[in-house]
């Protein structure tokens, strides 16, 4: 559909990594995220790419030192810098905060709490037969 030969997805701890040359699927971490230039000898090594493939590639579409790059690159840029810095802030704060068990408990009874709360609510509510036939009226 796409012919990507390589593709990855994460939730937020770690990534995981489709290899559609090797029809292989891994887990990697975030630290170990594989650099463009690991991807393309990967892509001469299994994918087949010749030389002249390979540096039509790696050729720029915008030539001119006069030219910025395409918006919608500078806009993705900037977003993977973003998710970068979140994700950083992220470990830091949870390396500040570590998650304990009295924390867990406190947010399960939390938990617990609103949901005898909310059934309580259900029960107090009507019917919503009669709730109809009140609106009706």
């Amino acid at each position: 559909m796409l012919d990507v030969k390589f593709a990855y997805s994460s939730n937020g701890e770690s990534f995981v990594e489709f290899d559609f040359l090797t029809g292989q699927e891994k887990n990697i971490s975030m630290e170990k995220f594989p650099a463009p230039e690991e991807l393309m000898e990967r892509l001469v090594r299994e994918g087949g790419l010749t030389a002249a493939e390979r540096q039509v590639m790696e050729q720029p579409f915008y030539i001119s030192q006069n030219t910025y790059a395409p918006r919608y690159e500078r806009l993705a840029n900037g977003i993977i810098e973003q998710a970068v810095k979140d994700y950083r802030r992220a470990r830091k704060y949870l390396k500040k905060h570590p998650r304990t068990e009295e924390l867990e408990a406190a947010v399960a009874a939390q938990l617990a709490e609103k949901k005898k709360r909310r059934k309580e609510r259900v029960k107090l509510n009507l019917p919503r037969e009669r709730e109809k036939r009140s609106k009706e009226e």
